[in-house]
């Protein structure tokens, strides 16, 4: 996948109630984070631990790691900065320290700046926040290798999903012009939902399988894209050959 996961030692502690100085107090270990994307919650995982000097953050997708090793109090706020995508995300904590709410920005290409509203929860809860009651089979209809069309591209796209009984689901969508990151989500029914936070992207996908099995589906990125998509199962779905 395109700019792969930066991976390293990474010892989670949970519960464990850290503060230095003047900071707050907040919990050491893992936490379910989200976006106020306009599609609705655009969820990911998070890890947070106290280094030797700073907070050490790892925000997780699926089989994907990426620390961020620049984080910490600043003037009462929690403060990530992931400078090699100059984005960085600014929060305050609740009394307890169980809780986070600020704001994801982003600075793009001519000086526009991304803005979302950012949320996090102490605790390993559910990615899209409660477990699915699908049948294992109702689930398994949803995965493999996909065409995909999107509504703004006359390019082909393919993706590819995997999912386990408690239905939840991990995979790509590919395109010609790269992919779309480490998704993860969760099977509902006939709904697919899957997202996507790296620092850089934030990709909500939310689709419905329809009664001929294909996928039909809305597609947001950031504060402002979105676009629908459909998708039909097809082992042999591949991208054009560059070379053709």
């Amino acid at each position: 996948m395109i700019l792969g996961a930066i991976l390293n030692s990474f010892v989670v502690v949970t519960a464990v109630s850290v503060t230095r100085g003047d900071d707050p107090a907040i919990l050491a270990g893992r936490w379910r984070a989200w976006l106020d994307s306009p599609g609705g919650e655009l969820p990911f995982k998070m890890d947070l631990r106290r280094g030797v000097d700073a907070w050490i953050a790892r925000i997780v997708n699926g089989e994907e790691r990426i620390d961020i090793p620049k984080a910490g109090w600043r003037g009462g706020e929690f403060v990530i900065d992931i400078e090699h995508y100059d984005s960085r995300i600014v929060a305050k904590a609740n009394a307890d320290g169980t809780r986070l709410d600020g704001e994801w920005s982003k600075t793009g290409s001519g000086g526009k700046a991304s803005r979302l509203s950012f949320h996090a929860r102490a605790g390993d809860e559910p990615r899209f926040g409660a477990m699915s009651m699908t049948s294992p089979s109702a689930i398994a209809r949803f995965a493999g290798r996909w065409s995909i069309r999107f509504s703004s591209s006359e390019d082909p796209a393919v993706g590819v999903f995997e999912t386990k009984p408690d239905g939840t689901v991990t995979g790509t969508i590919m395109t010609t012009t790269g992919d779309y990151r480490y998704l993860a989500g969760l099977v509902e029914g006939r709904r697919l939902r899957l997202s996507c936070f790296d620092g850089a992207h934030a990709f909500l996908f939310d689709a419905r399988l329809q009664v001929d099995g294909s996928l039909k589906g809305d597609f947001w990125s950031r504060d402002s894209w979105h676009e629908t998509w459909t998708a039909k199962r097809d082992a042999g779905a591949a991208l054009p050959d560059d070379f053709k």
